[in-house]
């Protein structure tokens, strides 16, 4: 989460020393963690022996329903696979935030698929629906431990483990509380498909600390790159400036290679995003300039189509269809590390280029 401003700590002086790190933002983003951790639980605990009891069904009678928590005993089985998996498609997110996602998409599914069955009509299919909420509830747990261990500061693990169980159990008691004022009124389809949404606060964490850090901190810095890539190019000329450019695009892989090496660090991904997004910026200047200036004024277009093509069409080919599986094989620090060293052949040869003097200046 973010980090917290001079003018939050301001207002944060006049609370008892005790209170202060409780509005702290990773503890807070704890507390919603835990909301959403809790509720899954509710659904296949009391809410569901209540809607049993309903139907005439004594749950104490279906063995079978002990397995929905069984499966919270036996996540350790997977959880290696929340850690070594990248993710298809999310997995450009990060490792937690993309599985936070995912994990609670399955649950809110296996939430209203538990809605959706009749346990009259289908005991075994409210089983089988119970133990799948159970399974994804367990998953969500993994995720969310992870990602709550990963944001908070050594000195805030106490207190975020605080917040953590006081989430839980606000999350587990308001979300059977919800199922069974909703149950009476409208059915136990609806109370189920509305609890669901207390995976959201885990989700929508997740999603702030990638609003902050990647779309508020990336857009700014890739605004600054941009204005900065003018100025190098106007000053110094198109030579150096792709150079530069260059350099700085290589860079910024290491720097994510640096993330990945010390682990979870709000100020790290906020340095290592910026830093990407000003480069970009920066060289999206430079040498979008420099694709331009070696296009034919007859035939444009054409030109420029087929350069701009051509320079984007083997690195977006490789890391499509590579990028995941590399990752899971040699792990994130390794993977920017290599993405760092493929990126010098281009940098020596466009030095190269300007040894043999095929690089001219614009006018």
């Amino acid at each position: 989460m973010t980090e917290d401003l001079p003018i939050a700590a301001d207002w944060r002086r006049h609370l008892p020393a005790g209170v202060r790190p409780y509005t702290e933002s990773a503890p807070l983003a704890a507390l919603f963690l835990g909301m959403s951790s809790g509720f899954p639980y509710a659904m296949i605990g009391a809410t569901l022996t209540t809607r049993l009891a309903q139907d005439g069904i004594d749950k104490k009678t279906v063995t079978a329903f002990t397995l929905a928590f069984l499966v919270y005993n036996l996540k350790f089985l997977w959880a290696w696979v929340v850690d070594g998996v990248r993710l298809p498609l999310l997995g450009g997110l990060g490792q937690r935030v993309s599985w936070l996602l995912f994990t609670g998409t399955l649950v809110i599914a296996a939430v209203i698929n538990l809605a959706l069955v009749d346990p009259q009509a289908d005991l075994i299919a409210t089983v089988r629906a119970a133990i799948l909420v159970g399974i994804a509830g367990a998953t969500f747990d993994i995720v969310i431990d992870a990602y709550r261990i990963e944001l908070l500061e050594p000195r805030q693990l106490g207190v975020g483990a605080g917040m953590s169980q006081y989430g839980w159990r606000i999350g587990s008691v308001a979300a059977g509380a919800l199922a069974l004022m909703l149950a009476a009124r409208g059915g136990w389809a609806l109370a189920y498909a509305a609890c669901a949404a207390f995976a959201l606060p885990a989700m929508v964490t997740a999603l702030v600390e990638i609003a902050i850090y990647d779309v508020g901190m990336g857009f700014w810095a890739y605004l600054i790159g941009i204005f900065v890539g003018g100025v190098l190019y106007t000053r110094m000329g198109v030579q150096r400036s792709v150079m530069v450019s260059l350099v700085l695009m290589a860079v910024s892989n290491l720097s994510f290679a640096g993330l990945a090496a010390i682990g979870h660090s709000n100020l790290g991904m906020a340095g290592a995003i910026g830093f990407e997004n000003f480069a970009s910026g920066v060289g999206g200047v430079t040498v979008v300039a420099y694709f331009s200036a070696l296009c034919d004024l007859r035939y444009t277009a054409t030109q420029y189509a087929l350069i701009s093509a051509g320079a984007s069409v083997i690195g977006r080919l490789v890391t499509g269809t590579s990028a995941g599986a590399l990752i899971q094989a040699i792990g994130y620090v390794q993977f920017y590390l290599l993405t760092t060293l493929l990126a010098l052949p281009g940098i020596v040869l466009f030095w190269l280029l300007l040894r043999r003097g095929d690089v001219r200046e614009a006018g």
